[in-house]
């Protein structure tokens, strides 16, 4: 496994990649351990050479045809038992053509790239075993979440924004 970290204000972006015969979720986990990652994002893409899924709502374990392209991977840093680890869902593309996902129960990476954006302003999310969702804790009290340069913030956590520079939405124009 190789790792850049870039830093950018109070936040980290983690970069990895993973080459053959690594598995995704033992070494991604085994890294926000070592990296001590409280919380964040995850994405990815490469190609697989093994690929165990979990299928909702039975949560049967289903082994996916491989190799496959690892077109979408998705996830969280969360709190499974009183360690971080990582939750992940994954899209794939098969040899066949066939298109699957599902909750990534184990994988091997032929060759994928990762990255770990840590959000410390969003609470740690705690895996539900019974439905296989990670959710955050909202009433634990945690800074709410804001973009960073999006706007001053005052005493009152009300944001403001200079004339000459309003925030905009997507298909909204400025006024």
């Amino acid at each position: 496994m190789n790792v850049k970290i870039i830093e950018h204000g109070d936040r980290r972006t983690h970069v990895v990649r993973l080459e053959s015969n690594e598995t995704l979720v033992a070494s991604l986990a085994g890294l926000v351990r070592q990296a001590g990652i409280k919380s964040g994002t995850l994405r990815g893409r490469g190609r697989l050479s093994r690929l165990t899924v979990m299928r909702l709502p039975a949560g049967d374990a289903t082994t996916v045809p491989c190799p496959a392209d690892l077109v979408l991977l998705e996830g969280d840093v969360i709190l499974e038992g009183a360690e971080p680890s990582v939750a992940l869902q994954a899209l794939v593309v098969c040899a066949d053509g066939s298109v699957t996902g599902g909750r990534v129960a184990e994988a091997t990476a032929d060759s994928c790239e990762i990255t770990i954006e840590e959000a410390p302003s969003i609470p740690m999310r705690t895996l539900n075993a019974s439905t296989g969702a990670a959710f955050a804790d909202l009433a634990a009290g945690e800074p709410r979440t804001r973009l960073a340069g999006a706007g001053a913030v005052d005493e009152a956590g009300e944001e403001s924004f200079p004339a000459s520079d309003p925030p905009s939405f997507a298909g909204v124009p400025a006024n």
